[in-house]
């Protein structure tokens, strides 16, 4: 039982620590893609 609660939690540790990765570079994509085109109005929705 014990084997089992610790397997999950790495899995899930692993799954919190990929999502934030994945959401970081996003936000990071998202942001160039704003500042790259220029636009006022996409710049201060992102970056709201």
């Amino acid at each position: 039982m014990v084997g089992i609660l610790v397997m999950l939690n790495n899995y899930f540790h692993d799954f919190a620590t990929a999502l934030v990765v994945v959401c970081t570079y996003g936000m990071l994509f998202m942001v160039k893609y704003a500042e790259r085109k220029g636009g006022q109005d996409s710049r201060e929705m992102v970056l709201a």
